[in-house]
């Protein structure tokens, strides 16, 4: 497992695009394309984009390896993937999915732009779109989804809707945990901090760090403690 994690989570400092098999079936088998089908399609999305000649024998190796649920975070990568030939193939993949589910997706895809799948660029309705926007920075390193990120952190205190605060409480710890994680969120989150043009974000992050350097002293503080 902690195997799996480094290269899911690190996986844009050091890109190894032929373990996306095994990582694909070691997800499989531990059900997690099960449970985070959108944060597994987030991922493979940005992966396809950057190897798309490979795709179709990725693809083609799966067979018979996936059930229709599994299929569909494969066939929602492609379209993610938002390329013309990787469109092309989610539509041709469709045909591995039950006929009626396949109608569904395929009118779904005539009917939708690629972006309205991507939280850099739709409407954040739910707390899972947050976690897809640290996957696809997990997978790029792009500093715009961290952007996207703190961008939201401001609902926890000013969202009117229980859900908004829920998606800026998501926001906020998430960014703290990658912070922790990722020296490239940590540069970005200390300029944001003084640099930021809105005064509340400005403040969240500062609240944040401030947290966040008080549990690094009191863990320094204890022998043997695991460091962050």
């Amino acid at each position: 497992m902690e195997e799996f994690k480094t290269w899911f989570v690190f996986y844009y400092q050091n890109p190894q695009p032929e373990e996306l098999t095994n990582s694909l079936m070691f997800m499989k088998k531990n059900g997690l394309l099960d449970e985070f089908p959108e944060v597994v399609s987030m991922f493979m999305a940005q992966i396809f984009k950057s190897h798309s000649a490979s795709v179709p024998f990725w693809t083609r190796s799966w067979a018979n390896k996936l059930n229709e649920m599994q299929w569909t975070v494969v066939i929602v990568a492609l379209w993610m993937a938002d390329q013309n030939d990787l469109k092309q193939l989610a539509i041709q993949e469709l045909s591995r999915l039950p006929q009626e589910k396949s109608q569904k997706m395929s009118k779904m895809f005539q009917s939708t732009s690629p972006k309205t799948f991507n939280p850099l660029h739709a409407e954040i309705l739910h707390v899972g779109q947050v976690n897809m926007l640290w996957a696809a920075f997990s997978a790029t390193g792009d500093p715009r989804y961290i952007e996207r990120v703190v961008e939201l952190i401001t609902l926890f205190t000013g969202g009117s809707k229980v859900l908004q605060k829920n998606i800026g409480e998501a926001a906020l710890v998430s960014l703290a945990q990658n912070t922790l994680l990722h020296p490239a969120v940590e540069d970005y989150v200390k300029k944001a901090e003084k640099n930021h043009p809105d005064p509340t974000t400005r403040a969240l992050i500062e609240a944040m760090m401030t947290a966040l350097a008080q549990l690094q002293s009191k863990d320094e503080q204890i022998p043997g403690a695991p460091s962050h």
